[in-house]
């Protein structure tokens, strides 16, 4: 605990490497360099990053899948490549500037939205409505099999093993050197994680709303 962190994602990258933690609901308690809330994008490239760097970390994950808002459905055949997105399915790179890098880092396709002909817009599953002009979607980019192929990308080579999901984080609080973080799973248990550092990826009045500090 006692090792001096660089100022890497707000001090979050350390120097040396500590053993992955163990999560044990029975012992109630668990200890690790970095805490970080949320599986989604943000929580998943924190902890890859860590990983490279050889820090102990865990990502406390409140849902039991990882991804966040992001969400690409598989058809029947299960056939990855005919992927649909039921959350986010564009990236804008004019102004998202590091997700081509990541894209292209991963090793994944990214295409240009189709734009030209008629676009429709479904309302709701009785109402749909036919625009066109097209959609206004200049500039925007997918990912070949949807946007969950950048989170299955991001969570191989053993990221997604230190990700404890049903841990949904309700309280934090200073105590001595470390932080003491609450976390309710799907059955009502509590168990406590303590880290030196924690990066929260949920959005600001989410965490608000949701932690007790």
């Amino acid at each position: 605990m006692g090792t001096a962190l660089p100022p890497v994602l707000h001090g979050a990258v350390a120097e040396a490497a500590w053993q992955a933690p163990v999560i044990d609901p029975l012992r109630n308690s668990n200890s690790t360099h970095v805490a970080i809330i949320g599986a989604g994008l943000s929580g998943l490239h924190a902890a890859r990053l860590l990983s490279l760097a050889g820090t102990d970390h865990i990502v406390l994950e409140g849902a039991q899948r990882i991804g966040g808002r992001i969400l690409s459905e598989c058809p029947d055949d299960g056939d990855p490549g005919s992927a649909y997105d039921m959350g986010p399915a564009w990236y804008w790179p004019a102004f998202q500037s590091r997700l081509p890098a990541l894209v292209r880092e991963m090793g994944l396709h990214a295409f240009p939205q189709f734009m030209d002909g008629a676009l429709m817009w479904e309302e709701s599953p009785t109402t749909c409505t036919r625009f066109e002009a097209g959609a206004p979607m200049e500039g925007s980019m997918r990912i070949a099999g949807g946007l969950g192929m950048l989170i299955n990308a991001l969570a191989a080579d053993g990221i997604g093993e230190r990700v404890a999901r049903g841990q949904r984080v309700t309280t934090m609080r200073i105590a001595g050197e470390v932080v003491e973080l609450d976390a309710v799973d799907d059955e009502g248990r509590v168990t406590t994680h303590s880290a030196s550092q924690v990066i929260s990826t949920l959005p600001p009045r989410l965490l608000a709303r949701t932690v007790e500090f």
